[in-house]
């Protein structure tokens, strides 16, 4: 999969009913990535690919072609996507860099985010709550956990706040390369990072001093368990993707299970919620 600091111009986009096998592996120039979801595969590329897309439906019979789609990366994340400042961090896609887009922005932390081809800017309210309490939670030296990372953004507000190690971890194997892209075009360096293909947490064998989950309330419910099992005691629990009328659920919850609240915020229709380990 093709990742660089300079995003393709172009995309072309193959949408096929069915889901290709893991043990399916695709290496051709020009691919970006695979987003499946709900049964449905949508294949990037950054050049045509018809003969591409006729092999894989060849040899996965199981596959049916429905569309394709051609338009330009910007069009892609909408023309909104310029430098927006999120607590002391400015998030700045790779192409304003040369735009001279970043005047007066010179006293925050810049955080350099290419989304690629299907992860969000940065710009959701969940996203901008999170990295506010990370940056108000945070201890230099945490090991960090960001569990969905998506395109990597809580990782990289985490380690240019100073956390000893970041990890992500995310179900998704296009995700897992764009963050890891994302990580090194902010020159994170390779021993400070791990981001791995996993289901939430069963997995993980570390314990962390914080861990961020920005995924959805009954994700984030069916978490809790796990979440207590890797984050030490005393340590910090991020969650968002609530609904704001399910706040008190999660909450709930949290005490449940020995997760005493610090901080609630709420922006439009969304919550966020922060958490210390007490038992």
């Amino acid at each position: 999969m093709e990742t660089s600091a300079n995003p393709p111009k172009e995309l072309y986009i193959y949408y096929l009913k069915g889901l290709l096998p893991p043990s399916f592996k695709i290496s051709w120039k020009g691919f970006l990535g695979n987003w499946q979801e709900d049964g449905f595969s949508f294949l990037f590329f950054s050049q045509p690919a018809p003969n591409q897309i006729e092999k894989i439906l060849t040899s996965q019979p199981r596959l049916t072609f429905i569309d394709k789609y051609h338009m330009s990366y910007k069009e892609w994340h909408g023309s909104d996507f310029e430098p927006l400042q999120i607590g002391g961090f400015l998030i700045v896609p790779p192409w304003a860099l040369s735009d001279g887009n970043t005047e007066g922005f010179r006293d925050l932390r810049p955080v350099i985010l290419d989304p690629g081809v299907v992860f969000g800017t940065g710009t959701h309210p969940t996203t901008a709550m999170c990295a506010a309490m990370i940056e108000k939670h945070l201890k230099k030296g945490d090991r960090f956990l960001d569990v969905g990372t998506g395109s990597g953004i809580l990782m990289i507000t985490a380690a240019r706040l100073g956390a000893g190690r970041v990890c992500g971890i995310d179900r998704d194997e296009t995700a897992v390369k764009i963050a890891a892209a994302n990580l090194k075009l902010n020159s994170i360096q390779p021993r400070r990072f791990q981001v791995t293909t996993a289901n939430l947490v069963d997995e993980i064998r570390e314990t962390y001093d914080m861990i961020a989950a920005n995924i959805f309330t009954h994700v984030i419910l069916d978490l809790l368990a796990g979440i207590k099992r890797v984050l030490n005691p005393g340590g910090i629990f991020v969650c968002s993707g609530i609904i704001e009328k399910n706040k008190d659920q999660v909450i709930g919850a949290l005490r449940a299970i020995g997760f005493e609240p610090v901080e609630i915020a709420a922006e439009e229709e969304w919550a966020a919620i922060t958490s210390r380990r007490t038992a």
